[in-house]
């Protein structure tokens, strides 16, 4: 019998559940694999593509816990009611009994020879990033990236690139960009490029943004394409993505204007009152110091306009998905000043001012 305190293992499993899918054609993918090594039980969940692994602190007899596979979803939904500190665990003859406060239940489990573990890294290329810098530029990746390998294989992921100074992700899905670099505190070995699968750069995103800010991650690239990050307690691999990413950079267009400069927040808040008339397109409207937002359809027509900073002397007015807009400016703090470079046949391009890092493109709707 092992003993857990209870909020941690729920937390343990809030951070490796989003992994296991809710459904899924082999049974072990629904699961955690549980093993206990005498000192702590770790809790392993995969989707094949990816893997995430973290510990808890338990007490108990390593030759007293059966190491075994179960429904992951379910036991965490016993951690998370659980109304007692403490949680304990027996798993012998196909079964995991959990017991906490005054509830009592029993689990089917599966051997562990059938979860799909995987196969661990290589030796390759290394560097450590905090968790706060990587947890921001996957966000900022992801808001952007294609999610449906279906549609476009090779862009349905997040596109990492480590050098022996930065750290970059970049997203696209063909109509709009989002690219975030930040600092690497280590590195060593050759700088590497790959695409990491959207379902795992997710649950890695999420399980970073719990962790503190100051959180050391170690980055590990192999040479067969695996990847790997590893934190405190916890640990994550991937394969990656072997299809050919575009050359993004190209993409960003050399601008031939001065951009002009608006509070995030202020622009946000005004595309919300012009959105009343549910069209698929909002025009920027820039001439002189002023921002005009405005929508027109067979509802009738609202418009804004919005003081910036920085002047344009010839009008240019282009047309934006508002969905895509919102997405771009949502990726800055609201109190955040944006430089906004609208050209009336380029796409536009949305940068912190002062604050170099992060790049949004978003294509033209015609």
């Amino acid at each position: 019998m092992l003993i857990v305190d209870r909020q941690a293992l729920a937390a343990a499993l809030h951070l490796v559940s989003p992994l296991a899918p809710a459904r899924a054609a082999q049974p072990a993918l629904l699961h955690a694999l549980l093993a206990f090594d005498g000192s702590h039980l770790t809790l392993t969940t995969t989707n094949i593509e990816s893997r995430i692994r973290t510990q808890v602190v338990a007490d108990g007899t390593a030759k007293a816990f059966e190491t075994a596979t179960v429904d992951v979803h379910r036991l965490q939904a016993i951690a998370d009611r659980g109304a007692g500190d403490r949680l304990t665990l027996e798993s012998a003859r196909g079964w995991l009994a959990v017991c906490v406060g005054g509830t009592r239940a029993k689990l089917p489990t599966l051997p562990a020879g059938e979860f799909p573990v995987g196969p661990e890294l290589g030796p390759g290329a290394a560097a450590t990033v905090t968790a706060e810098t990587f947890a921001a530029a996957l966000r900022a990746a992801l808001t952007t990236a294609e999610s449906d390998a279906r549609n476009r294989p090779h862009l349905a992921g997040v596109r990492l690139e480590v050098t022996a100074t930065e750290l970059t992700c970049v997203g696209t899905n063909g109509h709009h960009l989002a690219a975030r670099v930040g600092p690497v505190l280590t590195a060593s070995g050759t700088p590497f490029a790959t695409t990491i699968p959207h379902r795992g750069a997710d649950v890695l995103a999420e399980a970073l943004a719990a962790a503190d800010v100051t959180t050391a991650v170690a980055l590990r690239f192999d040479t067969h394409g695996r990847l790997a990050a590893s934190w405190d307690a916890q640990e994550w691999s991937t394969v990656t993505i072997d299809a050919a990413f575009p050359d993004w950079r190209q993409v960003l267009p050399a601008a031939t204007g001065a951009p002009v400069r608006i509070v995030a927040g202020s622009l946000l808040g005004a595309l919300e009152r012009v959105r009343t008339m549910r069209e698929e397109k909002v025009e920027l409207a820039v001439a002189g110091a002023a921002l005009t937002l405005t929508m027109e359809g067979p509802e009738g027509q609202a418009e804004e306009a919005l003081p910036v900073e920085g002047t344009v002397g010839k009008t240019r007015t282009v047309g934006f998905s508002p969905s895509y807009l919102r997405d771009g400016f949502k990726l800055f703090p609201d109190t955040a000043t944006v430089e906004c470079t609208i050209e009336a046949t380029e796409p536009l391009i949305l940068r912190s001012a002062g604050a170099p890092g992060l790049v949004y493109l978003l294509q033209r709707r015609t």
